[in-house]
């Protein structure tokens, strides 16, 4: 072998070699970029579930702000429309019992409604007076003769109850109400509007 067939031979051997260093240096290149990429997908995934993660739970509680704010909101509305229409309703009652306090059967339905009560002391020999509002001041007469009572017996209450009477136990110094406005009053307390009625707890 000459000179010039070692020299060719040497520079391809040599070529050969290089060629086979690049390639293994590129696979190299090519396998640690590869796995690089992997761990980048990776945490970026990993960002990328956190964000959506935190996003919805974002959102979850704005929701659930959203719809407490809004039961609130339904709540408050309700007791304004319960507070308006029982308000109308014993506005009505209210009417109706002034009616009635001026009708004819009134005289007779307190005399019923004295007797009742005043039945369970006079065995007893109990002392009492009974209140009437200044207007119903005008049947003690009448109610006097019907009941056999003493004419002092009925009193002008202070209060105006709407109707009614009060028994003032004297030796007790005890009151029964049986005032129109006190039972009025009890009706309103307990009146429920709607089947499943609103608390009024805002």
């Amino acid at each position: 072998m000459n000179v010039t067939h070692k020299l060719e031979y040497f520079s391809k051997a040599a070529l050969e070699d290089a060629t086979r260093q690049r390639d293994a240096i590129r696979g190299q290149m090519d396998r640690e970029m590869e796995k690089s990429l992997d761990a980048v997908r990776r945490e970026a995934a990993k960002q990328a579930q956190a964000r959506l993660q935190s996003e919805r739970y974002k959102a979850e509680q704005l929701k659930n702000r959203e719809a407490i704010k809004a039961s609130a909101e339904a709540k408050k509305s309700l007791i304004g429309l319960r507070r308006q229409l029982t308000g109308q309703l014993f506005q009505r009652v209210a009417g109706r019992i002034s009616q009635f306090t001026a009708s004819t059967g009134y005289t007779d339905y307190l005399e019923k409604d004295i007797r009742a009560a005043m039945s369970r002391y006079q065995t007893q020999q109990e002392p009492f007076r009974i209140l009437l509002t200044a207007r119903d001041m005008a049947l003690a007469a009448e109610l006097s003769l019907r009941l056999n009572l003493a004419r002092d017996t009925f009193q002008e209450s202070r209060e105006d109850f709407a109707g009614g009477f009060k028994l003032h136990l004297t030796g007790k110094n005890a009151l029964e109400d049986h005032s129109f406005l006190s039972r009025l009053e009890e009706e309103r307390a307990n009146f429920t509007l709607f089947k499943t009625d609103v608390k009024e707890a805002l």
